[in-house]
């Protein structure tokens, strides 16, 4: 009985774990597309930059997704995830688009 409630424990902190390290990587993608805010795009801009900001959204949303699915069962994981969801939403209509 003792070991089994080890492996739970440990499986728990595993998950803890990974469900932070894949927040921490939201994080950063949606650090990464922050500079592109508020840009005005020119044809003489560079297109890159807002293409690289436009890809550091998407990954921050699948990180953040993924996060969500790991801690599925903490109720204040998912409310860390929906706000950070809804900045990215504010940072996403703010930085200039694709077409």
């Amino acid at each position: 009985m003792a070991v089994i409630l080890e492996n739970r424990a440990l499986a728990l902190w595993l998950r803890a774990t990974l469900a932070a390290a894949l927040y921490a990587l939201a994080a950063f993608m949606l650090a990464l597309s922050v500079p592109a805010m508020g840009r005005e795009m020119t044809p003489t801009t560079d297109q890159d930059v807002r293409a690289g900001a436009n890809f550091c959204i998407i990954l921050s949303v699948l990180f953040l997704g993924v996060t969500a699915v790991v801690s599925r069962r903490w109720k204040s994981a998912l409310a860390v995830c929906l706000l950070h969801l809804i900045i990215t939403m504010y940072v996403w209509t703010q930085v200039p688009s694709l077409f």
